[in-house]
C-alpha cells in the first residue's frame, strides 16, 4: 500500500474517537426546556404546621413540582395561564 494512503486511513481512523473526545461528557443536545406548569390551589383552609392554624382565604401556589408560595390569596398572583384548582370545602395539610 502506498504510505501516503496509509498514512491517510490512519487519520481517517482516528477522525471518530478526536471527534467524540470533543464533545463534553453529558453534553445534552440544545433544546430549550418548557416552562413548568403553574397551579393556583384554592382550598377552603390550609392548616399552617409552625403556628398550628388553620388559615381561611390562603393559596398555594405550585410551579413544576414546587411549591413555589403559600400566604393570602390577595398578596399570592397567579402568573398568566396558570391553572386555578378550586378545593371547596378541603383543607391542605403540610406533608398529607
Amino acid at each position: 500500500m502506498n504510505p501516503s494512503r496509509q498514512s491517510l486511513l490512519g487519520m481517517l481512523c482516528l477522525l471518530p474517537l478526536v471527534l467524540l473526545t470533543a464533545i463534553p461528557a453529558g453534553a445534552q443536545p440544545t433544546t430549550a426546556k418548557p416552562t413548568p406548569t403553574a397551579y393556583l390551589l384554592r382550598p377552603a383552609r390550609i392548616f399552617d404546621g409552625e403556628s398550628a392554624q388553620l388559615h381561611t382565604d390562603w393559596v398555594v401556589l405550585v410551579r413544576g413540582e414546587k411549591i413555589e408560595a403559600v400566604g393570602p390569596a390577595r398578596e399570592i398572583k397567579a402568573p398568566a395561564g396558570a391553572k386555578i384548582i378550586e378545593l371547596r370545602g378541603l383543607t391542605l395539610m403540610p406533608g398529607m
